[in-house]
């Protein structure tokens, strides 16, 4: 039987689960050359920028890779040969994040509930010995999915920046923690995260064997960061909109929906005059010669984090606030947040 949203391909079940539109959305020139060599029999190959993609030239209006239209989107589908009764799984070589997860989380926006990410990628196909082929597929064109909007929640730069200043609300990037810090920005020309997010890499939503952790240790683990926000006030970002989907695939697994996702991403927010978190420094790091301070910003954010959380667990983090620091003759704001399990400080 496959189950949704995560599929592993050691309990497939053909006969009750009908025909199944396999999707390789192995990426890049070496995804392309890839799936020449050998795919998966029937699988047809997605390209993030022109399949899964609007305009891309414009990456200040909509991101690196804004969403194509719902209408374009449909078309594509009925040229894939999915239908509103195709069972379709999707892989890719990347853990599920480049770009099975987008392909996923599409396909769901637009009504579809019976797609899924295959669980460990290529590499579980290739363990599990299903039947691979080198030639092109060409798929029973059906006509275009039956669809008129996107039915999963998208917002956009200035939803987000009200949900910053709003306690009630949580933004996640799921960026790497570098890219967050700002210490690393191999993409957009600018390094450093939206002020006012919090920060947990999609690469935690994976055990250490590259699949996807089980539906009870995503459970806690995202219960634990968010600290009671409901989903509707969840909102998801990445570079482009890409990875994010990888995130809102394990919260659904984890029985989370209704999480926003932020398509422009920081590729729309950095191009843009909105405030940006360029500079980020360790707590230590600002405060070493200066132990009054230091002892403050700690005691003032341990006194403002959320105490619910699992064991071992850091607290939630705090909204920024606004410190007197006599040492320094001056007030500035602190913004703590979570990042690779420690709680850093933004002065």
């Amino acid at each position: 039987m496959i189950r949704f949203p995560i599929a592993d391909v050691t309990e497939f079940g053909p006969a009750e689960d009908g025909p199944v539109v396999w999707v390789d959305a192995r990426q890049g020139p070496s995804g392309a050359e890839a799936y020449a060599a050998s795919h998966v029999v029937g699988a047809v190959h997605v390209d993030l920028e022109r399949d899964l993609s609007g305009d891309t030239a414009h990456p200040e209006r909509g991101g690196r890779h804004p969403l194509p239209s719902v209408e374009v989107w449909c078309a594509r589908l009925g040229a894939m040969g999915i239908g509103p009764e195709s069972t379709v799984l999707v892989y890719d070589d990347k853990g599920g994040a480049n770009a099975a997860a987008r392909f996923w989380w599409m396909l769901r926006a637009v009504g579809h509930a019976r797609v899924a990410i295959v669980d460990g990628g290529w590499a579980a196909i290739e363990a599990a010995r299903i039947a691979c082929t080198g030639e092109r597929t060409n798929p029973v064109v059906q006509g275009a999915y039956p669809a008129n909007a996107w039915l999963r929640p998208v917002v956009d730069a200035d939803a987000v920046a009200r949900a910053t200043e709003d306690a009630s609300c949580f933004v996640l990037d799921v960026r790497e923690g570098d890219r967050f810090r700002g210490e690393r920005e191999p993409v957009d020309p600018v390094a450093g995260h939206i002020p006012g997010a919090h920060n947990l890499y999609f690469g935690e939503n994976l055990g250490a064997d590259g699949r996807f952790k089980s539906a009870d240790a995503l459970r806690v683990q995202y219960e634990s960061l968010f600290g009671g926000v409901p989903m509707d006030r969840v909102t998801l970002h990445c570079g482009s909109g890409v990875t994010a989907c990888h995130t809102l695939a394990a919260l659904e697994r984890a029985g989370f929906d209704g999480a926003s996702l932020y398509v422009g991403s920081w590729s729309e927010w950095c191009r843009s005059d909105r405030p940006r978190v360029t500079k980020y420094r360790r707590i230590h790091a600002r405060f070493c010669a200066c132990p009054r301070a230091r002892a403050a910003v700690v005691r003032e954010c341990l006194a403002r984090a959320s105490t619910r959380r699992a064991p071992g667990v850091y607290p939630r983090r705090p909204r920024p606030w606004t410190m007197r620091f006599p040492c320094f003759s001056t007030s500035r704001v602190v913004s703590p947040t979570r990042s690779d399990s420690r709680i850093h400080f933004r002065m």
